[in-house]
């Protein structure tokens, strides 16, 4: 009889677990500030994330992202980097169906595409890692209103030439010349971006 019951309450446990399995979509994008070298610049992205809705907490799922950002001249003559990356990704909502729920993931992927338009010699790190925070809104019996921001590093490696001033003398008087000089650079970067997405 006793294991009757055990089997009887497992199997209950087992639907009630699976009930309450559902499916969630994210859509994303929004500006960012790209710090790296002793420089920034505006970054811009766009992701989508999809997967299950656990419980009212937990949330597991995969996307794909795609960015784009910018360098000046003071490590790298010049460097704008656009990528596509796919990850995985956990968030826990304090609730979904609160009216208002903080919310944190972590995204964790590599880099499938990357294209660097530069006169330099360039190597960007594959690796992709996004960590969210935020606040969800809730519109509806399954949607939101996302507003959070997105924090992610890498680094850039660099070589090439860079077209420096030089002074010489000539007669007495002191000029200033153009030459090209090889340079080698290494910077770490992070983006610091603020998000505006709904999820479904």
């Amino acid at each position: 009889m006793k294991k009757v019951i055990i089997s009887v309450l497992l199997a209950f446990l087992t639907v009630t677990s699976v009930s309450a399995v559902s499916y969630r979509g994210f859509c994303e994008l929004g500006p960012g500030l790209t710090r790296g070298g002793g420089e920034s610049s505006v970054e811009y992205h766009i992701s989508t994330t999809h997967g299950v809705q656990l419980n009212s907490h937990f949330f597991i799922g995969a996307g794909a992202s795609y960015s784009y950002s910018e360098f000046g001249e003071k490590v790298f003559n010049y460097l704008g980097i656009e990528s596509v990356g796919v990850y995985g990704t956990v968030r826990f909502d304090l609730g979904v169906i609160k009216k208002w729920s903080p919310y944190v993931s972590v995204d964790l992927g590599g880099k499938v595409f990357e294209d660097y338009d530069s006169g330099d010699d360039i190597d960007v790190s594959k690796f992709l890692f996004n960590l969210n925070f935020g606040v969800r809104i809730r519109m509806g019996r399954t949607t939101g209103l996302n507003l959070g921001f997105k924090y992610t590093p890498f680094k850039v490696n660099g070589s090439g030439y860079k077209y420096v001033s030089i002074p010489y003398e000539e007669n007495g008087n002191i000029y200033y010349g153009g030459k090209e000089v090889p340079f080698s650079a290494s910077a770490s970067v992070c983006v610091i971006a603020f998000s505006v997405g709904f999820d479904f």
